[in-house]
């Protein structure tokens, strides 16, 4: 069993052009009948310097992240069924950024995360319990540090066609020696982009690029490989012929990239979705 309680009494101020709140978080972690209790200082702070368009901010934060097998397995399916995880320990977290509205239509963010934790989980193909296959996942935790620089860019170009980019560099310190963060990718970006035409037809589209990842086969002594970086292209188009009956159509992968996300499970080329929702 794997339980997790949460608190969090705070206190906050308020002025016309600032903001402060501090608390503290405290978990309760229960696995298996044994109980382990941590606490996490939390405060933020954040500062209207010009009517909306420049908010500095910034904080201390920690928490407890409850790995449950439904969260592992929707994350990566090919997961050994029944794979117990152990809850993540961000013992503390340090933020600070900038954010505000260039204009009526146009809102950015841009904020530097350094997190410490304990037991984060990566997972490696599982040599043993498979028989020499590798086909199923595993986990393996590392206690360590993540730098994340993540920067958010939202544009309303009429009424009608939204733009929405955002995008993360990670850099990981790992404790234990030859570890590396496998299957986390260096950088990530999403370009997405909506057009609504009277609110019967609905376009769609995205771009995903993804930096280059590890992979280790094995539980401890498996081969390494550095698997390269994709990019996928995607769109949607829905018809909305009235208000219960629509109809949809959606390509993935339209590049017909031959990329893996998870190490020996290459994606499928291009693939079309269709169909037709009826609303009782």
């Amino acid at each position: 069993s794997n339980t997790l309680v949460h608190l969090q009494p705070w206190v906050a101020r308020f002025g016309d052009n600032w903001r402060v709140k501090g608390g503290v978080k405290f978990f309760a972690d229960v696995v298996d009948g044994n109980t382990h209790a941590r606490f996490f200082p939390v405060a933020s702070v954040e500062y209207d310097i010009i009517s909306q368009y420049i908010i500095p901010y910034g904080g201390v934060d920690g928490k407890i992240d409850l790995n449950s097998y439904d969260r592992i397995a929707e994350e990566n399916p090919f997961v050994l069924p029944g794979l117990h995880v152990k809850n993540t320990n961000y013992k503390l977290i340090f933020y600070g950024g900038l954010k505000g509205n260039l204009s009526a239509s146009v809102f950015y963010n841009a904020r530097f995360r350094y997190s410490f934790f304990d037991d984060m989980y990566f997972f490696v193909n599982d040599v043993n319990a498979t028989g020499g296959a590798a086909n199923q996942f595993n986990v393996e935790y590392h206690d360590g540090e993540r730098m994340n620089l993540f920067g958010e860019l939202a544009i309303d170009l009429s009424d009608q066609l939204h733009l929405h980019l955002e995008g993360n560099y990670y850099n990981f310190i790992l404790y234990e020696s030859q570890a590396k963060a496998w299957h986390k990718p260096t950088y990530d970006m999403t370009l997405s982009a909506r057009y609504d035409l009277r609110d019967k037809i609905i376009v769609e589209g995205d771009v995903f690029v993804s930096g280059e990842r590890w992979a280790k086969s094995g539980l401890r002594f498996g081969e390494v490989t550095q698997m390269d970086g994709f990019v996928d292209l995607n769109l949607g188009l829905e018809y909305r012929y009235s208000k219960v009956l629509s109809g949809y159509l959606k390509l993935q992968n339209i590049l017909s990239n031959n990329y893996t996300i998870w190490n020996n499970y290459p994606v499928y080329g291009l693939h079309a979705y269709a169909g037709i929702t009826y609303a009782f």
